[in-house]
């Protein structure tokens, strides 16, 4: 993204993977059901690895598919320090769209950054 924008460019990124929006309230296992589809939901988190596996199992009646899905997780100093070395200058980092600052399990992490080079 870094190279795509110009200098004085700004660029937004939300996120639900952060490590302190996700980690402090992980279940391990979750279902619901729509309009006689079951989606059954089970997390595995990789602590070596900072990646969260998440099976999604899917059935109707007698018919059932299963799809894994890795997501890396980062800590908001690990994405901070990410950006910055993509060339980023960080401008907030919010919990919410209404630019309040960032707490520990907030379900979405906003950073608004600005391309510096």
């Amino acid at each position: 993204m870094a190279r795509a924008l110009r200098p004085g460019a700004r660029f937004a990124v939300e996120t639900g993977m952060a490590a302190e929006s996700i980690l402090p309230t992980l279940g391990g296992r979750f279902q619901t059901e729509v309009e006689g589809l079951r989606l059954l939901i089970e997390n595995h988190y990789e602590a070596t690895e900072s990646r969260l596996d998440t099976d999604y199992t899917f059935v109707r009646g007698a018919e059932r598919e299963t799809r894994r899905l890795g997501h890396w997780i980062y800590t908001v100093s690990e994405i901070r320090s990410l950006m910055a070395e993509a060339g980023f200058r960080i401008g907030g980092m919010f919990g919410s769209l209404r630019q309040e600052p960032y707490r520990l399990c907030d379900r979405f992490l906003y950073v608004v950054a600005e391309k510096t080079e």
